[in-house]
């Protein structure tokens, strides 16, 4: 129980470990994070032009889409795409409901 295990160079080393892991994820950050923000903010503009253009369709177009959990979900993951699929699949006469 104690500290047997424990000796100051072993805690020099997972230090050194913590200290190079970091170094590591803030050059990874510096390097590349303008472009993960690039990409985020693409898709957070693609899902709400998707829900906005789904409001449209729905709201003020009179298209009979269903405003449900799988509508919602496809159009906020694939944005102005999905509203589309999902327009298409209603306009067949499909549904994004399994067994509906």
């Amino acid at each position: 129980m104690g500290m047997a295990g424990i000796t100051l160079a072993n805690i020099l080393i997972s230090v050194g470990i913590i200290i190079a892991a970091v170094a590591v994820s803030l050059f990874i950050i510096m390097k590349f994070g303008r472009v993960i923000v690039r990409i985020a903010l693409a898709v957070l503009i693609n899902s709400i032009l998707g829900m906005i253009t789904l409001v449209l369709l729905v709201y003020f177009i009179g298209f009979s889409i269903p405003i449900d959990t799988p509508t919602l979900v496809a159009t906020g993951i694939f944005g102005l795409p999905g509203v589309g699929v999902i327009a298409i699949l209603k306009l067949y006469g499909a549904s994004l409901l399994v067994g509906a």
